[in-house]
């Protein structure tokens, strides 16, 4: 007999079904079933065989719709049941006796046929017809569940003769079992049966026969009965090796089961730990179980969302102090308030306090100007070993401090343990808080360019002028000296200002080019001795002349120069300056010399 094509063997079981209700004789209507059931026995390709399996399966649907009716009582049954047996060929007579002893109360039938599924081992046939066989099995029968384990382990044992012949299959196979498990399952929770299953997945050597198993037991396992089952179900997931469709299965069951508290249980120590801590530390916030919280809490992508969603309070109940270079450093510092201890916020900022980031500075700032701290904790937070490596913020912590009312002596403190910052930085943030009289002697102690130009700049008349000397001494450049000499200047004492200029005059070497020497003096001391000369000399009349007769010196010098000294524009700008010199009646005594400067400077642009 040949088989029946898929799209025939289709319309000829449609049209056998509608036949069913019009068949009055039992008997007929059996054979009529086994004949059709027969046709299965011939299909020689998996993809015939699935398609005309597709199309039988409805039909055995109606049949047993039809047998279970009252027009069949049980002894009628019975017969067809032995009619059923007595075909020639093992698959149908598996197929059709299987429906019918599903309908007898007495299950001596129903084990018979079970007892008989081993006949077919045909590895396809056979798979099939066991796939087919759970879904006719009675709920309420008595053999359900040791069915349930035997059907499975044949299902197992034709996989491997399967696989031998299709072996590009597995996917098929995979399919055919885990849809087995589901509807032995959807029929008795058991929890021999779903043990039996688990262990059974776990031991099996192919892992898309383990994976698809367990996917399938994973999801038919009521929510309530999850915890019986966490041992053995842990025992697949320690040592599998993490897929996709592993790594879904385990977010159903940390989805699924009771408690935050079981998720976390189930996940630790597995593989997938790792993979499962945010929606573990997700149902925790939902289910505010805090203690299973901190079990995870050193993870950073848990703390992460503790910080974020409970914020920095509740983090400093569960979590622990950050490492180093920590990303959770910044979004804890946004959410810290004046409501946490000073001493718990510094226990988590230990490993970044002595060498923070600018982002963490920044952070800190922010934090600070929008929260209403009190002094004792600003005081407390920026106490050493915290070291400032920012300019910024030590500016704006000192400045800030002070302004709260946080002691002098503290925030000195704070700058003095800065060593990472220049002299200068250092020098600028002590002007904050120093009285004058300190600043002096702090700054006049430092080695630093930098800081003295800093101290000079703040010489006004309220500066005591006593220390001028001390700080001229101090003066290694010129260009310190000529901003000491403009300063000095508010004083109107010709001696003090003389003194610096005397030093300056000594200082002409430093300048490496007479372009630099001129328009050193043009540009800084001449405008200098203009602006005080309106009301009165600056310096003495001997220092004056000195200083013009250096311009004057240098402008000769420029003259026998086979080349420009300077952009004539420069030129320009140097005589624009010196000429107004013969306005300022108190500088009558150096008019002549201002007078040759001038020409010479002509001289110089008409070269």
């Amino acid at each position: 007999m040949k088989a029946i094509p898929p799209q025939e063997f289709k319309s000829k079981c449609r049209f056998e079904e509608e036949k069913l209700n019009g068949i009055t004789d039992l008997t007929v209507m059996i054979k009529h079933a086994l004949d059709l059931a027969d046709n299965l026995c011939y299909v020689t390709t998996l993809k015939d065989y699935e398609l005309n399996h597709s199309s039988f399966l409805p039909y055995l649907q109606v049949l047993h719709k039809v047998l279970d009716s009252p027009t069949y009582t049980q002894e009628i049954l019975k017969k067809a049941y032995l009619y059923s047996m007595s075909f020639r060929h093992i698959l149908p007579r598996l197929y059709i006796s299987m429906v019918i002893a599903s309908l007898l109360e007495d299950t001596t039938y129903l084990s018979n046929v079970c007892s008989m599924l081993i006949s077919e081992c045909q590895p396809l046939q056979g798979l099939m017809l066991r796939f087919t066989a759970i879904s006719f099995f009675p709920l309420n029968s008595p053999l359900l569940a040791q069915f349930c384990v035997t059907n499975f382990n044949e299902m197992l044992y034709l996989t491997k003769g399967f696989l031998e012949t299709y072996p590009n299959e597995i996917k098929t196979a995979a399919g055919w079992i885990s849809s087995n498990i589901s509807m032995s399952l959807a029929k008795v929770h058991d929890s021999f049966l779903i043990n039996h299953y688990i262990e059974t997945a776990i031991s099996c050597d192919i892992k898309e026969i383990g994976e698809s198993s367990l996917e399938a037991i994973s999801y038919s396992i009521p929510r309530e009965a999850f915890e019986q089952f966490i041992p053995n179900l842990k025992l697949f997931y320690t040592s599998h090796p993490i897929t996709e469709n592993t790594t879904k299965i385990i977010a159903y069951i940390i989805e699924t089961v009771p408690t935050a508290k079981l998720a976390y249980e189930f996940s630790k120590g597995t593989t997938y730990e790792n993979l499962c801590n945010i929606e573990i530390a997700k149902r925790c916030f939902n289910e505010k179980d805090y203690e299973t919280l901190k079990n995870i809490a050193d993870k950073e992508e848990v703390a992460m969302i503790i910080i974020i969603e409970a914020g920095s309070e509740k983090f400093i109940e569960i979590g622990k102090p950050f490492a180093r270079g920590s990303v959770l450093t910044i979004e804890f510092l946004r959410r810290i308030t004046p409501n946490i201890k000073v001493e718990t916020v510094r226990r988590f900022l230990e490993a970044e306090i002595e060498d923070m980031k600018i982002e963490i500075y920044e952070t800190l700032k922010a934090t600070i100007m929008k929260g209403d701290f009190p002094a004792d904790y600003f005081a407390k937070l920026f106490a050493p070993p915290f070291k400032f490596q920012s300019t910024d913020f030590l500016m704006y912590v000192v400045s800030h401090g002070y302004r709260m009312g946080v002691s002098r002596e503290t925030l000195i403190g704070y700058i003095r343990v800065s060593k990472m910052l220049p002299p200068s930085v250092r020098a600028a943030a002590m002007g904050l808080v120093m009285h004058i009289d300190e600043l002096i002697f702090y700054i006049l102690g430092l080695s630093d360019q930098l800081s003295r130009m800093f101290l000079i700049n703040k010489i006004d008349k309220a500066f005591p002028k006593e220390y001028i000397p001390k700080i001229l001494e101090k003066c290694e450049t010129s260009k310190e000296i000529q901003a000491l000499f403009n300063a000095v200047v508010v004083f109107e004492d010709n001696s003090l200002a003389g003194q610096v200029l005397d030093k300056l005059l000594e200082k002409d070497s430093d300048i490496e080019t007479n372009e630099g020497l001129i328009n050193f003096y043009f540009v800084n001391i001449i405008n200098t001795i203009y602006g005080a000369s309106e009301e009165r000399l600056p310096v003495s009349q001997t220092t004056i002349e000195a200083i013009f007769q250096h311009v004057l010196n240098a402008v000769k010098t420029a003259i026998e120069f086979p080349f420009p000294l300077t952009t004539p524009k420069k030129m320009k700008h140097w005589k624009k300056i010196v000429s107004y010199g013969p306005k300022i009646d108190n500088l009558y005594f150096i008019h002549p010399k201002i007078t040759e400067i001038i020409e010479l400077i002509e001289k110089l642009t008409s070269l």
